[in-house]
């Protein structure tokens, strides 16, 4: 089986989204990816907030902007999807 193919077959997309502020969705996301982590399965969370609230919840804003924010861009964004991705290790 060809990794696209196992991909479409067991990746699942859970979009947490309201249009009132202030409703938890962060809180919601997090936790979230948080337990789901915890329990073995591999998370990807896309922080679409300019204030970077769910981004803040699993970095430090010191350790992201000496170490991540360089090059993290809209034009970035376009140019290399990957870019954007870095790891985080659960650590109960």
């Amino acid at each position: 089986m060809s990794i696209l193919n196992y991909m479409e077959r067991n990746m699942q997309t859970v979009a947490v989204i309201n249009y009132k502020g202030g409703v938890g969705k962060t809180t919601v996301a997090a936790n979230l990816a948080g337990e789901l982590a915890w329990r073995g399965h591999r998370i990807l969370l896309i922080d679409l907030d300019p204030q970077a609230s769910l981004t803040f919840s699993f970095v430090k804003p010191d350790y992201w902007e000496t170490n991540l924010a360089k090059d993290k861009t809209i034009k970035a964004w376009f140019e290399s999807f990957s870019s954007f991705i870095f790891p985080f290790r659960y650590n109960s």
